[in-house]
């Protein structure tokens, strides 16, 4: 092999690839000398990477910083309106992120940087968000306003549409129901006052660590005017809270797995007791809250129920006899599966006879003038059958 051949071959070794023409020539004049070979082939070492300086300029607080600032805040406070209850406040902040992106917008019009503009539609978008948290979490408010209430002069929203139409379960009708039966939703923070007459009910009736385990059948087991509260807390065990008020106990078990995305309310049995003339305290009456099988509870933009379905509705309006040719409960779950609450009530009172009664309500914000935004529907329970009629349909708006 020649002198050429072997810097050609080292050549090819060293660099990979075959010599130029102008790189052999430039060999030639060096004799094809090893130690020539580096220069020629002109192979650079690698720069060392480095971190440009920063350079904190106006302008690129201007055109950069701020934009991204701007962007990164709107995300948070976008989320931070959904996930808690200072909505409104968030609502505000993002209102000035708008301002603040709109104002970069204008001041680098000339040389609008994308940043710039970013920082703007980010902001929009996230007022908007922002505004639609707002809506949700009010009407959340609105819904639960419904069903939850303080038990002074105001009466529940059906209370008078439907008092006395209850049906016991050897099929008659109720002549003096007592309302507070139906919705009588008591969530009053407990008092903190631990005296004899009033307060929180000591822990050998109530725990932290209760698991809700209320079927039914567990439930008609319960014995008006003759079970004790020591009865109960030995069968069935201690409550999730307890409050006294002077002669009566009001016990509490409450179903604390359940989340507020499951359900609006959590499946509850609440029970009062009255002291008697030896000083026990027997179950004066108790009801069960539970859930609509098949409807999923969840925000409606509207309550999708217009003027014709409506009125294919019917509906027993306090005639007994009526009632069985009602809509059933089923019905209506299949044709609007979604609704803004569904619950079922299941009673018994000091006379010892049980009652069922279930409500739907369909409740939106919705503009739209062909259908209505706050309706509900009572029904009551045919044993004979096991099925729900619809009683009474009610406008709440």
């Amino acid at each position: 092999m020649t002198k050429k051949e072997e810097w050609l071959a080292l050549f090819e070794k060293i660099t990979g690839r075959k010599p130029s023409e102008k790189e052999i020539e430039a060999g030639q004049e060096t004799d094809f000398d090893p130690q020539e070979l580096i220069t020629i082939a002109s192979i650079k070492k690698k720069k060392k990477w480095s971190i440009p300086a920063i350079s904190w300029t106006k302008k690129s607080v201007m055109t950069s910083i701020l934009p991204i600032a701007i962007v990164c805040l709107a995300l948070l406070f976008t989320i931070l309106a959904w996930l808690t209850s200072a909505s409104g406040s968030f609502l505000f902040l993002t209102v000035l992120l708008l301002i603040a992106g709109v104002t970069l917008t204008i001041i680098n019009w000339k040389q609008l940087r994308a940043w710039s503009l970013a920082s703007a539609i980010v902001a929009a978008l996230s007022f908007a968000l922002s505004l639609g948290a707002v809506s949700y979490h009010f009407l959340i408010s609105e819904v639960t306003s419904l069903v939850n209430y303080d038990g002074s002069d105001s009466t529940s929203i059906l209370d008078d549409e439907i008092q006395g139409n209850a049906r016991d379960e050897d099929g008659s009708y109720q002549d003096d129901y007592d309302s507070s039966y139906d919705y009588d939703y008591d969530y009053d923070d407990d008092s903190s006052d631990s005296s004899d007459s009033s307060g929180s009910l000591s822990d050998d009736y109530v725990t932290n660590y209760y698991d809700f385990n209320w079927t039914e059948d567990k439930f008609r087991q319960l014995v008006v005017g003759q079970d004790s509260l020591d009865d109960i807390v030995k069968k069935f065990g201690k409550g999730s809270s307890g409050v006294v008020d002077g002669d009566t106990i009001e016990l509490k078990y409450e179903d604390s797995d359940s989340t507020f995305d499951d359900d609006l309310i959590p499946d509850s049995v609440e029970m009062t007791f009255e002291e008697d003339s030896s000083g026990d305290y027997i179950l004066e009456s108790a009801s069960f809250y539970g859930d609509v099988e098949g409807i999923t509870e969840s925000v409606l933009e509207n309550s999708a129920w217009t003027d014709e379905q409506l009125a294919a509705l019917k509906a027993a309006n306090g005639v007994e006899s009526e009632l069985t040719k009602s809509t059933k409960l089923t019905d209506i779950v299949k044709s609007h599966p979604k609704a803004s609450l569904g619950q079922t009530t299941l009673s018994t009172d000091e006379k010892g006879k049980f009652y069922q009664t279930a409500t739907l309500y369909y409740i939106s914000t919705s503009d739209d003038s062909t259908s209505y935004s706050s309706l509900a529907l009572a029904f009551n329970y045919d044993s004979a059958s096991k099925t729900y009629y619809l009683e009474k349909v009610t406008d709440i708006d």
